[in-house]
C-alpha cells in the first residue's frame, strides 16, 4: 500500500478549528446578551408595586397564550410568577424554572402563591385548617371502627396518615381507600372520582380551577366554585352531591334497581339510577348559594366534623312566619374579606340594603331583606329566587316537632347501605397515596348493594344538655364487619351516622315517620298492634336494624352524642302511629294527645279497644 501524497499545493486549508472557535464566540456573545437583557429587565423593573406584574415578566417568550386565566388573574395584572413562582425575568429555561409550582394553589406552597401579601392571606391559612383540608372527622371515626380510638373524636389529620412510617390497620386502611380525597392530595395521586365533571388542580385550585381543553388556552380561575367542583369529593362518602342531582349510585356487583332509561353513566364509570333532585337543584340554586365560604374554606376554627362547620341553616331563609327578622345593613359589615365580596356587586347593592344572618350571626351576603321578603341571589348570576317562610299549620306547630331538624321530614331520600364486608388481602396491590403508587395490601369493600330510601331518625344531643335532644336524619353508616389482616378477630358493628342528605322536597306523611319501622330504626318489616303493644314482623333476610322494640340501650352512632330513638321516644312515635289509624293528621286530638289519651282512658261511652301498653310506661306525659 503506497504512502498518501502531499496535498496539492492549491487545495484549501483545513478550517475546522476556526468554525468551532467562531460557534463559541458566537455562543459566549449570545448569553452575554441574554444575561445584559436579564440584567437590564432587573434594574428596571423597579418598584414591584408600581409596576403590573406580568409586565416584566419573559415567560410569555415561550409559554404562547392566547386566553389566560381572566378575570384578576389575567392579562398584565398578575403575571406568572405570582402562581407559578420560578424566576420569571430569566431567559433560560433552567433557571426560569428553579422552583416552579406546576400546580398553584397546592397547599404545600399556598403560602407563597395564594396566601402571599395583598392576595388572600386569610383565607389561604383557613383553608389549612378546614375539614377538606385536614379530613379529621372521617380519620378518627374510621380508627374507632377499628378498635384504635374508645369514642369519635381526635386531632390526626389526613396528611399525619399518610406520612406515619408504622400505620396501623386503620391508617393502612386510610392511605388506600381515602386517602386521595382531601386538599392536600396533588393531581397524580388523588382519587380518580375527584376529577368528575371538571378536570381539577389541587388546593385552593381544587375548587377555583378547571383544566382548559384546548392549546393555548390558560386553564380558567372560578371565582364562584359551581356544582361539577363540588362533585369530585362529594359524589364519595355521603353522596351528597350526587343526591342533590337526583342520582343514587349502584354498587358494583348491584343489579341495577332501575331501567336503562333512568340511570346515567358517571364520567368515572359508576352507573346511577335517577331519583327525585333537591328542590333548591330543580330551581337552579348550587351548592355554594347555601353554603359559605366560611364553611367551605374555614373559619379559624378547628371542627371535629361536618356539620359542627355549617353554619347555614333552613330557617334563615325559611323562618317562621311570625319570627322576627334577622338582618344586619350591608354597609355596617365588619368582616373585611365579606364587604371585598359586597364591594364587587355587579350592579352594586342599594343604599339601605339589609343582609340575613346565619345561625351563629354571620351576615349571608346573597339574602337580601326588602319590604319583609326574603330573596336569595344566586352567587353565579342569575334572577333572585323568593325565599318563602315557614307556614304557620298544624303540621309545624303540631306539638314535638320542635325537636324535629327540617330535614327529617322533608328529606325524600338517602343512599344507604345497609351491610359492609371489609378485609385485607395483603398480597393484593393496590394504590397507596401515601406512596403515590401500587404497593401490597389490598382493602377490599363488599356489600348487598346501596339503595335509596327514606332516612333513618336519630336522637342527637347537644353538648352538656340535659335536653331530649333534636331528632335527625342518619344512614347506616356502619353495619359492617372488618377483618384486618390474618390472624386478627374480625370487628363488627352497627353504627348509624348523621347526614343531611340534600334531598329536599315535600314532606313525607304522618305515617312515613310513625309506622315506618324502617325511619324507626327497627329495619325493614311491618310494625302490628296488639295487646301487649307493638310487634315488629322483619321483611325477610333483612339485617339492617339499628335498635330493637324494648332495648334498654339505644343503638350507637358515629358521633358521642347520637344514638337510636330511645324507648320512651318510639313508644310515643308508635303510639301517635296506632291512633292514626283512625284520626288523620289534622284531627284535633293530636293537638293534645296526652290528654285525648286520658280521656279515653277514664271515658265510660268508649267500647272500643283500650290496650294496656298505650296508657303504660313512660312518655305518656308527652306526645
Amino acid at each position: 500500500m503506497s504512502e498518501p501524497g502531499p496535498a496539492p499545493a492549491d487545495a484549501p486549508p483545513l478550517r475546522f478549528g476556526g468554525a468551532l472557535r467562531a460557534v463559541l464566540i458566537f455562543s459566549l456573545l449570545a448569553g452575554l446578551v441574554v444575561l445584559l437583557r436579564e440584567v437590564e429587565r432587573r434594574e428596571g423593573a423597579g418598584d414591584p408595586a408600581m409596576i403590573p406584574a406580568g409586565s416584566q415578566e419573559a415567560c410569555l417568550a415561550c409559554h404562547a397564550l392566547r386566553e389566560g386565566p381572566g378575570g384578576a388573574h389575567g392579562g398584565l395584572l398578575q403575571g406568572c410568577e405570582s402562581c407559578h413562582l420560578g424566576d420569571p425575568l430569566a431567559l433560560e429555561k433552567g433557571r426560569a424554572h428553579r422552583g416552579l409550582e406546576k400546580e398553584p394553589g397546592a397547599l404545600e406552597t399556598a403560602a407563597l402563591t395564594c396566601g402571599r401579601a395583598g392576595c388572600h392571606p386569610d383565607t389561604t391559612r383557613d383553608v389549612q385548617g378546614s375539614l377538606m383540608a385536614t379530613a379529621v372527622g372521617l380519620v378518627s371515626v374510621d380508627r374507632l371502627v377499628f378498635g384504635e380510638h374508645p369514642r369519635p373524636g381526635g386531632e390526626q389529620t389526613m396528611a399525619e396518615v399518610l406520612a406515619e412510617a408504622e400505620p396501623s390497620p386503620a391508617e393502612d386502611h386510610l392511605r388506600h381507600l381515602c386517602g386521595g380525597c382531601h386538599l392536600g392530595a396533588r393531581r397524580a395521586n388523588r382519587d380518580d372520582a375527584v376529577g368528575l365533571g371538571a378536570d381539577v388542580g389541587s388546593g385552593c385550585a381544587a375548587c377555583h380551577s378547571r383544566k382548559a381543553k384546548e392549546e393555548g388556552v390558560h386553564s380558567p380561575l372560578l371565582p364562584t366554585p359551581d356544582d361539577a367542583q363540588c362533585l369530585g369529593c362529594h359524589s364519595r362518602s355521603g353522596r351528597i352531591s350526587l343526591s342533590y342531582r337526583g342520582l343514587s349510585e349502584v354498587l358494583p356487583g348491584q343489579a341495577p334497581p332501575c331501567g336503562e332509561s333512568e340511570r346515567e353513566t358517571l364520567a368515572d364509570g359508576r352507573i346511577t339510577c335517577r331519583q327525585p333532585a333537591d328542590v333548591h337543584q330543580r330551581a337552579g340554586l348550587g351548592c355554594v348559594d347555601c353554603h359559605l365560604p366560611s364553611e367551605l374554606m374555614g373559619d379559624g376554627q378547628r371542627h371535629a366534623h361536618q356539620e359542627e362547620a355549617v353554619e347555614v341553616r333552613c330557617a334563615d331563609c325559611h323562618p317562621a312566619a311570625d319570627a322576627p327578622p334577622r338582618s344586619v345593613a350591608a354597609a355596617t359589615v365588619g368582616d373585611p374579606r365579606l364587604r371585598r365580596i359586597l364591594a364587587k356587586q355587579d350592579p352594586p347593592l342599594p343604599p339601605g340594603t339589609r343582609l340575613g344572618l346565619g345561625e351563629g350571626g354571620r351576615p349571608l351576603w346573597n339574602l337580601r331583606l326588602e319590604e319583609g321578603q326574603r330573596w336569595l341571589q344566586p352567587k353565579g348570576g342569575g334572577a333572585p329566587h323568593l325565599s318563602k317562610p315557614t307556614p304557620a299549620d298544624p303540621d309545624h306547630r303540631q306539638p314535638g316537632h320542635e325537636r324535629l331538624a327540617c330535614a327529617s321530614c322533608h328529606a325524600r331520600w338517602a343512599p344507604t347501605c345497609p351491610t359492609c364486608h371489609t378485609r385485607k388481602e395483603p398480597a393484593t396491590p393496590q394504590w397507596d397515596f401515601a406512596h403515590a403508587a401500587q404497593t401490597p395490601g389490598a382493602w377490599i369493600e363488599t356489600s348487598e348493594g346501596g339503595f335509596a330510601r327514606p332516612p333513618t331518625l336519630g336522637l342527637r344531643r347537644q353538648a352538656g344538655s340535659e335536653g331530649a335532644g333534636r331528632i335527625v336524619p342518619v344512614v347506616p353508616g356502619m353495619i359492617l364487619e372488618v377483618e384486618p389482616g390474618p390472624g386478627a378477630a374480625p370487628l363488627r358493628h352497627r353504627l348509624f351516622a348523621p347526614l343531611d342528605p340534600h334531598t329536599t322536597g315535600k314532606s313525607r306523611t304522618c305515617e312515613a315517620c310513625h309506622l315506618d319501622p324502617l325511619t324507626l330504626g327497627l329495619g325493614r318489616g311491618t310494625i302490628r298492634f296488639g295487646p301487649e303493644g307493638p310487634i315488629l314482623e322483619p321483611e325477610e333476610g333483612a339485617d339492617d336494624h339499628w335498635t330493637r322494640l324494648g332495648d334498654l340501650e339505644p343503638g350507637r352512632g358515629t358521633r358521642s352524642n347520637l344514638h337510636s330513638l330511645d324507648a320512651p321516644t318510639l313508644q310515643r312515635s308508635l303510639r301517635v302511629g296506632l291512633c292514626l289509624g283512625c284520626h288523620p293528621a289534622k284531627d284535633p286530638i293530636h293537638r293534645d294527645l296526652p290528654g285525648a289519651l286520658e280521656r279515653l282512658r277514664t271515658s265510660r261511652r268508649c267500647e272500643g279497644p283500650r290496650d294496656p301498653w298505650i296508657f303504660a310506661g313512660p312518655g305518656t306525659a308527652e306526645p
